[in-house]
């Protein structure tokens, strides 16, 4: 969480789970981490899109809906890739462990 707890007005620990929209209501898909420096938001149900959006673009929140000044232009490039790091947000996703954790079953045939 955000050491400024507090900034622009914005209780970041009821974003969670919350709509996210940025400029001419474009939809960003609902809040699901809220870091030091980014607001990781994910979008769809079959092709998830989660984006890492800088907490710096924040511009309010009402309850239910947290603004961010992000175009659609913008979006683009704050979209997640396999393999990408964002500058100020550590690697702690539990999505990451499971790559390390995988374990290979070998396949065996067997004649009947």
């Amino acid at each position: 969480m955000p050491t400024d707890n507090n900034k622009d007005g914005i209780d970041w620990n009821n974003v969670i789970k919350k709509e996210a929209i940025g400029t001419d209501g474009l939809d960003l898909g609902e809040v699901h981490e809220v870091g030091d420096t980014y607001i990781i938001t994910q979008k769809g149900l079959i092709n998830k899109k989660r984006y890492h959006i800088p907490i710096s673009s924040a511009e309010g929140f009402d309850g239910d809906i947290l603004k961010l000044r992000v175009s659609e232009s913008e979006l683009k490039g704050f979209e997640e890739t396999d393999g990408q790091n964002f500058d100020g947000y550590p690697s702690f996703k539990s999505s990451d462990m499971s790559k390390e954790l995988e374990t290979k079953i070998p396949v065996m045939g067997e004649n009947l």
